[in-house]
């Protein structure tokens, strides 16, 4: 773990008010985490410090997707300014440490060469032992067996083979004469496609909770796209319209995109929400997005709601 990228996240962490810190716990437990990698769950930021926290996010979704993730932790809880200055200051770390790292001096000697103090290395040192190995002693006694491949090469010079020589000279002898076997036409074609094959693998993204589908598309709207959005919220007469209950300014107000979501679950039960977005949605202009939610919903839901738009 690189230590002073979690140095840099646990200022950031520590910078904040305790109600905002407690909204970023909330809020990084219930987003998708980055992809390849596990959830962080509630019990494992219980009574942690800011370090804790920002070690805790790096060991589980590591240094290259940690830090921004918790840019868009702080962007989906409104602390716009916090993300911009982290990523200003993550980049600037980068940009220094790429800076600070030097190209070694050394340059790598390759096997059987000779170093600067004139030692000999890799392949040759290995090739001088075994000629060493392989010097038949003075005294007349025999250092090892010659190898059996010189006998194969032997009866294979010949240009008639005797019966009934050594079952190592027959297999080696063979072994040479054998000719390369030619792959069939329809080979080729069989290779490619198991060649092919794991290209086609896809990778099954987890399916959405109601919370994190509402979420995910809040996020997509821009700030004054959002206050229109709880504004029709508390608009009576569109709400009573389509059979719902209008809320109050106390109930919306100063409320972030992940609070919106979970207020509208629980106010309108998880089988209405999903359905009053969209029209909501449709109300404020943001139709590729109402789209977008149209498919988590069946032909009937679609037939009510295409019916009270106007």
């Amino acid at each position: 773990m690189d230590k002073q990228i979690i140095k840099i996240l646990g200022k950031y962490l520590n910078s904040l008010k305790a109600d905002q810190l407690e909204e970023f716990k909330k809020a990084l437990c219930s987003m998708n985490p980055p992809q390849g990698t596990n959830k962080i769950q509630v019990n494992q930021l219980k009574n942690k410090s800011t370090k804790e926290i920002a070690e805790l996010i790096v060991e589980c979704y590591t240094i290259q997707k940690g830090p921004s993730h918790v840019i868009k932790v702080f962007k989906a809880i409104n602390l716009n300014q916090k993300a911009s200055d982290l990523q200003k200051e993550l980049k600037q770390e980068t940009t220094t440490k790429k800076t600070e790292e030097t190209p070694s001096s050394a340059i790598p000697t390759k096997a059987g060469k000779k170093t600067a103090t004139g030692k000999t290395t890799g392949a040759t040192a290995v090739s001088q032992s075994k000629k060493k190995m392989k010097t038949p002693a003075k005294n007349g006694n025999a250092v090892c067996n010659p190898p059996k491949t010189k006998k194969a090469k032997t009866s294979t010079s010949t240009s008639d083979a005797i019966p009934g020589t050594s079952q190592n000279t027959e297999q080696t002898s063979t072994k040479k004469k054998a000719p390369k076997r030619k792959l069939d036409k329809s080979e080729p074609d069989q290779i490619d496609e198991k060649l092919k094959k794991p290209n086609k693998a896809k990778v099954v993204s987890p399916q959405l909770t109601l919370k994190e589908k509402l979420l995910k598309t809040l996020e997509e709207l821009k700030q004054e796209q959002f206050e229109n959005f709880k504004m029709r919220l508390k608009d009576e007469e569109f709400l009573s319209r389509n059979d719902y209950d209008s809320m109050r300014t106390s109930e919306l107000e100063n409320k972030n995109r992940m609070e919106v979501s979970e207020l509208l679950i629980r106010r309108y039960t998880k089988e209405r929400a999903l359905p009053l977005t969209i029209l909501v949605l449709e109300g404020i202009g943001e139709k590729q997005l109402a789209k977008n939610l149209r498919a988590y919903l069946d032909a009937k839901t679609l037939e009510n709601i295409d019916a009270n738009i106007p």
